[in-house]
């Protein structure tokens, strides 16, 4: 149910179903937060990186995901790039809990070639 773009990025096994790989979402009093590994060749192969989220399924900001930790975006989205050596990168996106709206705040990644 993963294709095969978010499989390579998200450094999954093609052969294998292995839902760790998946992103994980937490959430704390302060953000709603997807952490996730990168492979490293994917960095730069692939096009598109960001978090999005949305207070619906179908409206959604994204906050770029580049190679390396960035400031906070102008909504306050923080995306923390830990490298790893040769091991994939765990990346985290925060989203600020304060951008909901009546409650609800649904956050997703995307990538695209």
């Amino acid at each position: 149910g993963i294709s095969t773009l978010a499989e390579f990025y998200l450094d999954g096994d093609p052969l294998a179903s292995d839902p760790s790989t998946l992103p994980v979402a937490t959430v704390d009093a302060t953000y709603l937060t997807l952490t996730f590994h990168r492979r490293d060749d994917a960095e730069a192969d692939v096009t598109t990186q960001a978090g999005q989220y949305g207070t619906n399924l179908s409206g959604w900001t994204s906050v770029p995901i580049d190679a390396a930790t960035a400031a906070p975006d102008v909504n306050g989205g923080i995306v923390t790039v830990l490298e790893n050596a040769e091991l994939p990168d765990t990346i985290t996106v925060q989203i600020p809990r304060s951008l909901a709206l009546g409650g609800k705040l649904f956050a997703r990644l995307q990538v695209s070639k």
